[in-house]
């Protein structure tokens, strides 16, 4: 089990990468259900991302796949006090 601070700091980066994905999916024209087919995944995955990403959880595949159909790539960072995860445009 992970130590309270780490599963914390995972929870928020979590959190933060849902977030940015929504708010990428949002700029574009794509559905929740378009985006699922793209990448073969259920609607309701999804929304459930999207929407309880407190309670989310998923495989990083799954993280990547929504990122790469939604033309951005995920970039790992080294940890400094703010995002340990960022994801670029391409």
């Amino acid at each position: 089990m992970l130590p309270s601070p780490v599963l914390a700091k995972a929870t928020s980066v979590q959190s933060a990468l849902l977030s940015q994905l929504r708010r990428a999916r949002k700029s574009t024209p794509l559905t929740q259900a378009q985006l699922a087919a793209s990448i073969d995944i259920n609607r309701m995955t999804v929304h459930r991302l999207e929407n309880e990403p407190d309670m989310a959880t998923t495989r990083l595949s799954t993280f990547i796949a929504m990122a790469l159909a939604l033309g951005l790539e995920p970039t790992l960072v080294p940890m400094t006090n703010s995002d340990v995860l960022l994801i670029e445009k391409k």
